[in-house]
């Protein structure tokens, strides 16, 4: 049946913004609203309501060391959250889940059912169902979109409606108006993701510094790709780079030059950087998986509060396809100019990249579902 009315559970930043473009390519005829658990979900700004109360924890989503312990002092904010899925979440259609299992665990809580959860989390490389999230999924929801076949095949044995239909992550990439293959001058390219947190600056100190060790990288073209515009009053002088304002125009932030590296800043154009780039020297959450889902090698240093358990994760779910070193510049340098110098390697390393990330096709199939 045909959804009319349709309210939309989502946990975290990263899960806020694919919630969102999901929505933004909704028919006219379905009426969403947006429920993000946690924090003040800016992403669904301009987009659709946001209903139900909202959490705030110590960790905001982010699981490092010691986070789950300081969100559990904090309470995580149940009891106003199961109050308003007994009672308003009831008056919708359908719920889509985007996210972790949370959203549908509340939703087994308060008896509702989801029509699709959407996971954006599991990978059958790195981190398979336990039998008792089988057991969730097959009493609470009516279709199960997985991040990869593994996990979908794996569902399906428990006889849980569930399938690949692509990785919502490749769906939702940012082209933007910057055309980086029109400012390609040299053979190479090197795109440069410092994230999007408060560990900018640094992270693009460190990452400077290793293309400053990097032998003949006067003859690479270098592309940076900024979360905010605004990000670029913090970069005038880094690792003794001047910064070099742009028109503005077409996400042209500029470019911060030593006189020897030439970095071209943008902001909003991922997908355009990454698809005209050789390798990708990045320090993004999200946009590293997406880099890798273009075909690009990534190269990047592990953060100092990353848990073991999340590094192994992801390093089994990318295996060769990403290359993590020790956090100095002469590391990250060695790296780059191996593969800027193995063609065949890079291109090795991509292929499995693009294989372990998938396809897009989440986004239609979800609509697809909603529709009918």
């Amino acid at each position: 049946m045909a959804v009319a009315k349709l309210l939309v559970i989502s946990n975290g930043h990263g899960e806020d913004s694919i919630a969102a473009e999901i929505i933004r390519r909704l028919p006219k005829t379905i009426e969403a609203a947006a429920y993000p658990t946690l924090g003040d979900g800016k992403a669904y700004a301009g987009v659709c309501p946001i209903v139900g109360p909202r959490r705030h924890l110590p960790s905001e989503g982010q699981r490092r060391q010691g986070s789950l312990l300081r969100d559990a002092i904090a309470g995580f904010g149940i009891g106003p959250a199961m109050r308003f899925m007994r009672g308003e979440a009831k008056s919708y259609d359908a719920i889509l889940v985007v996210g972790d299992l949370l959203g549908v665990v509340m939703c087994w809580w308060s008896g509702n059912r989801a029509r699709i959860y959407l996971d954006v989390y599991k990978s059958g490389y790195a981190n398979e169902y336990s039998n008792l999230e089988r057991w969730l999924l097959k009493r609470t929801a009516e279709l199960v979109l997985t991040r990869d076949p593994i996990l979908a095949e794996q569902l399906q044995k428990a006889r849980i409606n569930a399938r690949f239909a692509g990785n919502v992550m490749m769906d939702t990439i940012v082209t933007g108006p910057y055309n980086a293959q029109s400012r390609r001058r040299n053979a190479k390219a090197i795109a440069v993701l410092p994230g999007s947190r408060a560990a900018m600056k640094d992270n693009l100190a460190l990452q400077l510094a290793a293309l400053q060790r990097v032998p003949g990288i006067e003859g690479v073209d270098v592309f940076a790709v900024l979360a905010r515009a605004g990000d670029t009053a913090e970069l005038d002088g880094l690792a003794g780079a001047r910064l070099t304002s742009g028109n503005g125009r077409d996400g042209d932030l500029g470019t911060l030059s030593d006189g020897r590296v030439a970095i071209q800043l943008t902001t909003g154009s991922l997908g355009a950087v990454i698809a005209a780039s050789d390798i990708v020297l990045g320090q993004g959450g999200t946009a590293n998986l997406q880099s890798l889902g273009l075909g690009k090698p990534v190269v990047s240093f592990l953060a100092e509060d990353a848990r073991e358990t999340r590094r192994k994760r992801i390093a089994a779910l990318t295996g060769d396809s990403r290359i993590v070193t020790e956090r100095t510049p002469e590391a990250l340098a060695a790296e780059l100019a191996r593969l800027l110098a193995d063609d065949a390697d890079r291109k090795r390393r991509g292929a499995l990249g693009r294989d372990r990330i998938g396809p897009s096709g989440a986004i239609p199939a979800i609509i697809e579902d909603l529709s009918r």
